[in-house]
């Protein structure tokens, strides 16, 4: 891949609202996908890392990635699944470092306790999103756009360690267009105790969804 240099922060707002017409998700639409603090597998854990915040800054990452995709490229994509992985891809972390089973647990234990939820022509998404989603690519036997789609938005939050690799990314805009308004999110919500609501909040600052 070739990778540009990433827009500043108002130029990369401007170029997305001008590719999806200025039809963005409202903040009402993440509040069905609301991670549950007794999700967690710690719960000292929750304003950690890979804790709420983080799956919610995922979840609005995730949701312009494939909304330039739907729009650019008129793929079916099921939006459902996205979120629903968003909310529960580390909830069933033991720990913030190398934690090779997460997803394989997450994937496990949304099965068990969340299938009344998500709609059933989802959870098999979800389940495969959860299970695949920290495993590199050539070791992934099925990977669907939904996951493609998943790794980026997830990579993209690793502004949060300063550990991203641009090289990894698997969409060309993906750093152009949301380097930076992923990091104006990170900053704006990695230290606060206001879970999930800060990161819509500052998404709406920011200008990635609307109120």
């Amino acid at each position: 891949m070739t990778v540009k240099k990433p827009l500043d922060s108002a130029t990369s707002i401007k170029e997305i609202r001008r590719i999806l017409n200025d039809s963005l998700p409202s903040r009402s639409l993440f509040e069905k996908y609301r991670p549950s603090e007794d999700w967690f597998f710690r719960h000292e854990c929750l304003c950690d890392i890979h804790g709420i915040n983080h799956e919610a800054r995922v979840m609005v990452i995730q949701e312009i990635i494939s909304l330039i995709l739907i729009k650019t490229q008129s793929i079916s994509l099921d939006q459902e699944a996205l979120r629903w992985a968003s909310a529960t891809h580390d909830i069933r972390r033991r720990n913030d470092g190398l934690n090779l089973r997460h997803g394989i647990r997450s994937s496990k234990w949304v099965s068990k306790n969340l299938s009344s939820l998500i709609p059933s022509e989802s959870l098999e998404k979800v389940k495969i999103i959860n299970h695949w989603h920290s495993v590199w690519d050539n070791q992934i036997p099925n990977l669907i756009p939904e996951l493609i789609i998943f790794k980026d938005a997830d990579a993209l939050d690793r502004v949060r360690s300063n550990d991203l690799d641009p090289q990894f990314l698997r969409y060309d805009f993906s750093y152009e267009l949301l380097f930076n308004p992923s990091l104006d999110l990170f900053t704006k919500t990695y230290n606060s105790d206001k879970l999930f609501d800060s990161v819509l909040d500052a998404a709406i600052e920011i200008g990635l969804i609307d109120k």
